[in-house]
């Protein structure tokens, strides 16, 4: 897509796949539009026909200065902006100087050299005209309905664009230009093509700011997009301070204090604006859902792309579901692991676990439940300076994916809270796979390609000020920081629990020990060890009720049943007890996923935290090996013991004698 050697391989790779749900999602979409198009319609409806909806004579739905807005901007790319087309069946009260209907509108284009093959419309009514009277002309229509009164298009509207215009691309090969129109063609209009403009980086080369887009718009478009609402949510979405920006003047066939662009009222109205996804509303937790999720094809090309990278050819064809590597617990059993291999060990955080995926359209988080939300975030392409010292690009990784953790750090002095974000792995950098390489060679790579091109490009801006092209980005506008977890040499096994543990700032359930040679291994990892504290040893079941029991029914802890997963059906684990503290009504979590510590005093599982990041209990397997760590009952002091013998006595670990820390 492209012009950056970089990132063309995850596109080049996921082409065919991205064509597939193309055409899949436009065959889909068709059906539902024409079964919709029946309910509405009528059997005797036609293109040509007025909507029963408007009386005769009337134009009281023509948005006002709809008449003198001119009709089409110039080309922004593909793309051409222009106001909302009205039926030929409206031609007679209209006059004739006026009449600017689909077929007049493709055809004016058409007179220029631009064929158009997509219209993307973003009213809300269907009173404009039909879309069979550009589908009669072999264009495809696509309908994203924003609100237009008082609010900008939702992110998840932006998202739904952002993917039709890209799909589209990727299978016409850019052959044929999009049509985009709201009411009258500027606002809403124009506030989706500078969001494809500023996602499509890789297309020009470098970063784009948000005033350059609103220029360019304004160019194509004049006077742009005039709404300040509009200009603060780009400015505010892109993280970049709008300081000395000069809001255009209304355009002269706009009337002076109407600068209202309203579907709302009209016949025929549908859908709806949505919500901006909050970030962190009032107490900041590490299972806080950030930015906006993706659904629909979106989504699945999204998860597609992860597994391609995570996965074998092999596994691709049967794994579905989050691809991500997973511990074992330590158990006596495994314990001799330490001896034969040469492992590192760190902390095990308390927090949220997610693959985080970089591409040039935005970072996206991917959850363990498999779900898919977009965050705006900075990632430059790492490179070297004219000195050959490390440096950066003014283009965007495209096809990096980490494995990590969130979590919420929170100073005990002044009770400031950060969102963190620890990667511990890496798996792709700028679209090519890197998993079976060692250990020590990914986590290298984390610091060398994923973190430090963020810091140089913050020193250039920190010290070049307005000169640097991108002064105006503010990173601490992110939802979260990055930060490559540290591992230890085995020898400090003690200093990490007794030292560093305590002086976290977010809490921590344990140990892991990670293989320092292992290539990333998905799904269960046998040789990726985790240790967590015998009080904190955990299994996630989901909550259900006692067979018969109604939830309103439902009195006390004994009205409840733990289930697992079993050759992926649930099961009901037999003569289970679940305990609940007194500021916790089970009810709110029934069919939830629920994370439980084990009692074994009262032999009685104790409610620790809903996991909202998931949606499938463990599998009974896993509760088997929670359940022999507990009885194991591994101390702090025996797992150090383990931990000193074998750095001591295998020669594998001579060469780390002396080390303090893997950074």
């Amino acid at each position: 897509m492209g012009s950056n050697p970089h990132g063309v391989e995850a596109y080049e790779q996921a082409k065919e796949e991205r064509r597939a749900l193309f055409q899949q999602a436009k065959r889909a979409r068709l059906m539902a539009e024409e079964e919709s198009r029946r309910e509405d319609e009528g059997p005797k409806a036609s293109s040509s026909a007025p909507p029963a909806q408007v009386k005769e004579g009337d134009l009281s739905f023509v948005p006002k200065g709809w008449f003198d807005c001119p009709p089409c901007g110039d080309p922004i790319g593909l793309f051409i902006p222009c106001k909302v087309p009205l039926s030929a069946a409206y031609n007679e009260r209209i006059p004739e100087d006026k009449r600017f209907t689909p077929r007049a509108l493709v055809e004016s284009q058409k007179a220029k050299g631009r064929d158009i093959g997509l219209v993307i419309n973003l009213t809300r009514s269907k009173v404009y005209y039909n879309v069979r009277q550009f589908e009669e002309l072999g264009i495809t229509v696509t309908t994203i309905p924003c609100a237009g009164r008082g609010e900008a298009p939702s992110p998840q509207e932006v998202n739904a664009f952002w993917y039709a215009a890209n799909s589209y691309c990727v299978e016409m090969e850019n052959s044929k230009h999009i049509l985009v129109h709201c009411t009258h063609g500027y606002n809403r209009t124009g506030y989706m093509i500078c969001h494809m403009l500023m996602r499509s980086p890789l297309n020009f080369g470098r970063y784009l700011t948000v005033r350059e887009v609103l220029e360019q718009f304004a160019k194509a478009r004049p006077p742009g997009i005039y709404k300040p609402l509009y200009l603060d949510e780009l400015f505010n979405y892109y993280h970049e301070d709008k300081k000395s920006f000069a809001f255009p003047a209304l355009p002269s066939w706009k009337a002076e204090g109407d600068i209202e662009e309203d579907d709302d009222g009209v016949a025929g109205a549908v859908g709806g604006g949505g919500s901006k996804a909050a970030e962190g509303e009032g107490r900041m937790s590490h299972d806080d859902l950030l930015g906006e999720e993706v659904v629909g094809q979106h989504a699945q090309e999204i998860q597609n792309l992860v597994r391609m990278y995570v996965l074998s050819q092999e596994e691709l064809g049967r794994v579905h579901h989050f691809p991500g590597s997973q511990p074992v617990s330590f158990s006596r059993d495994n314990r001799e692991m330490l001896e034969r291999r040469r492992y590192y060990v760190t902390w095990k955080a308390d927090g949220t676990r997610y693959l985080l995926l970089m591409m040039q359209d935005g970072c996206y988080l991917v959850s363990r439940s498999f779900d898919v939300r977009r965050l705006q975030m900075r990632f430059p392409l790492w490179g070297v300076d004219k000195s050959k010292k490390p440096s950066f690009k003014f283009v965007p990784q495209n096809g990096t994916l980490l494995d990590g953790e969130m979590v919420v750090d929170e100073d005990g002095y002044t009770g400031e809270k950060k969102r963190r974000f620890y990667a511990y792995d890496l798996i792709a950098m700028d679209g090519k796979k890197i998993a079976d390489l060692p250990f020590k060679q990914r986590y290298a790579y984390i610091e060398d390609y994923a973190i430090s091109p963020r810091k140089l490009e913050q020193h250039a801006m920190s010290k070049e000020g307005d000169r640097y092209p991108y002064h105006m980005y503010r990173y601490g506008e992110e939802s979260f920081t990055l930060r490559r977890k540290s591992f230890y040499p085995l020898h400090s096994c003690a200093n990490v629990l007794g030292t560093l543990i305590p002086k976290l700032l977010h809490e921590s359930d344990g140990l892991i020990f990670q293989d320092w040679e292992d290539r990333y291994v998905p799904l269960t990892c046998q040789a990726l060890l985790k240790w967590k504290y015998s009080h904190m040893n955990s299994v996630d079941f989901m909550l259900d009720l006692v067979p018969g029991k109604a939830a309103e029914d439902a009195a006390g802890d004994g009205d409840y049943v733990l289930v697992l997963h079993r050759s992926g059906r649930p099961v009901t684990l037999d003569g289970a007890k679940v305990r609940f503290p007194n500021h916790v009504n089970p009810k709110d979590y029934v069919r939830k996923i629920v994370e439980c510590s084990y009692n074994q005093e009262h032999d009685t599982w104790v409610y620790m935290r809903d996991r909202v990041d998931k949606t499938t209990p463990n599998d009974y397997g896993v509760y088997l090996k929670v359940m022999k760590s507990i009885t194991d009952n591994i101390g702090e002091e025996e797992v150090v013991g383990w931990c000193e013998k074998a750095s001591a006595e295998n020669p594998l670990y001579a060469r780390d004698k002396g080390r303090k820390c893997q950074m």
